[in-house]
């Protein structure tokens, strides 16, 4: 934290895992997380970096997401 805000890269993070998520929705055609409370999902996701489970449908999708959602733990740390 810089100056008691968030660092503008933290708030990076948050935009592109955000568009990760609505992309792994999109491509995979429900929700990530569908059966976890959107609070203990977020959490896992801050804390345990965890990520949705990708089923067979649609692999380039997959690897779109995971591109993005690769460092993301790194840049808010910056």
């Amino acid at each position: 934290m810089v100056g008691g805000h968030q660092s503008d890269t933290a708030h990076g993070a948050v935009d592109v895992y955000a568009f990760s998520m609505i992309a792994f929705e999109l491509f995979e055609g429900w929700a990530p997380f569908l059966n976890v409370h959107p609070v203990d999902a977020a959490r896992r996701a801050a804390l345990h970096s965890a990520r949705p489970q990708w089923g067979k449908v649609n692999r380039c999708g997959a690897q779109l997401v995971c591109r993005l959602t690769q460092g993301i733990g790194s840049l808010a740390q910056t």
